[in-house]
């Protein structure tokens, strides 16, 4: 069997969290996209307001050995001649630069791609080649139809293309813009600078509360958000339980047993970190959250799911202690001997899922929490009573 470029990085990364598992020394993998901050392509980002900016998903940000700003070797070269903002960067050389790492980029199940093993695809001349990529690109994002495309192009997409039945990835080098070579210094402090400001931007940076208060609030708008989830506070062990509907293949009810802080003696982190392992749990049944790979994975890969996902929660609130990045390794690491016996692909995947569940959660917590009109004080209280659902106002 061919070994590809993509089994040896999975491969990498399997080993990296097996090694991470084994030596207490070292900082969970989970922890790097927080602590290295959001970074993003400055190429594409180009001119954006903080607002716009789209940085690199949780999976990608987890694979960087630092924050800042990056780019394709593509894009650094100035290959790509299309573009006017690809102009301005260009000439840029690397001298023999490493790629600090491989950034995947994945096209939805059900996407169309080129079928380049097919006869009609390999007779296709330059042009019509770009053509195919346009009208593939604009069906895969919704922009066109299939009855929008001539007879002369229908024929090509059905002829030349496939259809995916799972993810497709693509590696991508990506290299800082402190290794690049051609853009003046001021450029790269320019480019460095608008991370920075970027980064500061995000609301939970700049608000007040307590880190513990953004906990609770991140659970009670998350538990606002799918009503159809009922909390059970108890001293026995945490669960997330689900029924479904023997009439359709829907989901009937669903429970997150939770601790109970009243008489629990763990710590506000430790507590959390169960909290959010037990909601990560539970993204696989939310209507409007779609991961596919989950449907297959067995025990052990969705307890990495739920761990790694927690982490990277308690990462992005910045609650995680010594305690419970510890706690969060030695449960992975339970699972350690089912780790090994994974395929490198499988781990891959079940860290991208974890990433993916993650970024939800954070994604539907920014949006409620900045449309919340009242303080965070009123949201929380009364502290006394957090078994209680508190229900939000919106303007």
């Amino acid at each position: 069997m061919n070994v590809t470029r993509m089994d040896i990085f999975e491969e990498q990364i399997k080993n990296r969290i097996l090694e991470t598992l084994s030596d207490k020394t070292r900082m969970p993998l989970w922890r790097y996209p927080y602590t290295a901050l959001r970074s993003y392509n400055f190429v594409t980002n180009k001119g954006k307001t903080a607002d716009k900016i789209k940085p690199y998903s949780l999976f990608n940000q987890l694979l960087l050995r630092e924050g800042g700003v990056f780019c394709t070797y593509n894009q650094a070269v100035g290959l790509n001649k299309k573009e006017d903002l690809l102009r301005k960067v260009a000439p840029i050389n690397l001298k023999g630069e490493t790629s600090q790492n491989k950034v995947f980029f994945e096209l939805p199940a059900g996407s169309l791609y080129e079928d380049k093993g097919s006869p009609a695809y390999k007779r296709l001349t330059k042009e019509e080649l770009t053509v195919l990529r346009c009208n593939i690109a604009l069906l895969n994002a919704g922009q066109i139809g299939i009855g929008d495309l001539d007879k002369k192009e229908y024929k090509a997409i059905d002829e030349c293309t496939k259809k995916t039945h799972g993810n497709i990835v693509k590696i991508y080098p990506v290299f800082h813009i402190r290794q690049l070579h051609g853009i003046s210094d001021e450029e790269k402090d320019r480019q460095i600078q608008s991370w920075k400001n970027f980064n500061q931007s995000s609301h939970y940076k700049d608000m007040g509360e307590s880190k513990i208060d953004k906990a609770e609030a991140m659970l009670r708008i998350y538990l606002q958000d799918h009503p159809d989830i009922t909390p059970a506070y108890m001293t026995t062990t945490p669960s997330y339980a689900w029924q479904m509907n023997p009439f359709s293949n829907e989901t009937a009810g669903r429970t997150l047993h939770l601790p109970d802080r009243e008489t629990n003696t763990i710590s506000d982190a430790a507590h959390y970190a169960i909290v959010f392992h037990e909601m990560i749990h539970s993204t696989k049944h939310n209507a409007d959250f779609e991961d596919k790979a989950r449907a297959r994975f067995d025990r052990a890969e969705e307890e990495l799911v739920a761990e790694i996902g927690s982490g990277i929660l308690m990462s992005y609130l910045e609650i995680n202690t010594d305690e419970t990045d510890e706690n969060q390794k030695a449960y992975c690491a339970s699972w350690a001997s089912r780790i090994k016996e994974m395929t490198a692909q499988k781990v891959t995947t079940a860290i991208r899922s974890a990433c993916k569940a993650a970024e939800y959660i954070r994604n539907e917590y920014e949006t409620r929490i900045s449309e919340l009109y009242f303080s965070f004080d009123r949201f929380l209280k009364p502290q006394e009573n957090n078994k209680a659902r508190e229900t939000a106002t919106v303007r």
